[in-house]
């Protein structure tokens, strides 16, 4: 089930308890409050663990993906399989952000993934003039 959520950053930077945004270990269910982390926390409790730390990982690289800040951008993502999540983020436009609000352009499609023997997680673009998937972060 695709699940659309939009991140609204100056609540999430305000209000959540992330200690830090490269510690996705931190990220407390309990404390959550925008549509992203209440989103995530419902989902089936062996999953969790990896949504959280996915869900770091694209913050802690959002800069290489775009300029926007935080509180610009949503995310949608679909879990695939226990071990995948497809991320689409997408521009925000309201008053603070700029843009047409009856719009929101895409900014990138993501997949993180997790390997079974470190539960290391890995996070990917895809990149439409080569029609392939590149590495952000293993």
């Amino acid at each position: 089930m695709l699940q659309y959520v939009k991140l609204f950053g100056l609540v999430l930077l305000l209000a959540v308890g992330f200690g830090s945004v490269g510690n996705a270990s931190s990220f407390d269910c309990s404390k959550a409050t925008t549509e992203t982390e209440i989103a995530i926390c419902g989902n089936p409790s062996q999953s969790l663990p990896f949504l959280i730390e996915s869900y770091g990982l694209i913050k802690e690289n959002l800069s290489k993906i775009t300029k926007l800040p935080l509180e610009c951008i949503s995310f949608e993502f679909e879990q695939s399989a226990n071990s995948q999540v497809d991320w689409s983020l997408r521009e925000i436009h309201n008053a603070q952000c700029g843009g047409d609000p009856n719009t929101s352009p895409r900014i990138a499609f993501l997949k993180t993934s997790m390997k079974q023997q470190n539960d290391d997680v890995s996070l990917y673009v895809y990149d439409t003039p080569c029609g392939c998937w590149k590495t952000l972060s293993q």
